[in-house]
């Protein structure tokens, strides 16, 4: 079954949503596992909790952190990471600019996020 772009829509971060809520981790747990895997590793690698000081991730970096993406297979690599930020893209999670990533993550949604990909089965941790 393929998602339509209005059910596409209803899923896609905006930052607006409460701390904590069904919503916000619903949003999260949709996310595809290559999706969840990058968006994890952003959480451990951006570091900043104000949006302003972010200084954006590299995919190296995303790489390094992220042990789903981490694999010996470097064609692999690449399209589980540029699989990951594809969608995390489309669905407002983070910007994309000069090859860097940066999180839209609210601060106050921070905890909520790291506590959705951490309960996922998808998530690979090392």
């Amino acid at each position: 079954m393929k998602m339509t772009r209005e059910g596409e829509e209803a899923y896609r971060y905006t930052g607006e949503e409460a701390p904590e809520s069904a919503e916000l981790i619903d949003k999260i747990r949709r996310l595809s596992p290559e999706a969840q895997s990058v968006l994890y590793a952003l959480l451990i690698e951006e570091g900043e909790d104000t949006p302003s000081k972010r200084e954006g991730v590299g995919a190296r970096e995303v790489q390094e952190a992220c042990a789903a993406c981490s694999l010996d297979d470097a064609p692999t690599q690449k399209r589980l990471i540029e699989a990951g930020v594809s969608e995390l893209e489309r669905r407002g999670f983070i910007d994309v600019r000069d090859e860097r990533l940066y999180l839209k993550t609210q601060v106050e949604h921070t905890r909520t996020f790291e506590r959705a990909v951490e309960s996922s089965k998808y998530v690979v941790r090392r």
